[in-house]
């Protein structure tokens, strides 16, 4: 997120992937203003992935689409 405070709302490119990030093997990876949300399986109605929130802010959908596994850090799934 530090590393592009400017590519808000934008999916980032295979290229910007961390290490990390790219070895999930994702879609999309996108940063916006509550976290990074890395896109696995996309589906039409939300996909499944990941999403770290950044300190403080709160999950940006419906908590029960959201499975905690770690600090600031979410598994979602579809609608």
């Amino acid at each position: 997120m530090r590393a592009h405070p400017t590519k808000l709302d934008h999916p980032l490119p295979p290229t910007e992937w961390p290490h990390v990030i790219a070895s999930l093997q994702p879609t999309f990876v996108t940063i916006d203003q509550e976290g990074v949300d890395i896109l696995v399986k996309p589906d039409f109605d939300g996909g499944f992935g990941y999403y770290v929130l950044k300190k403080g802010q709160p999950l940006p959908g419906p908590p029960k689409r959201y499975s905690k596994l770690g600090d600031g850090i979410y598994w979602y799934h579809p609608y």
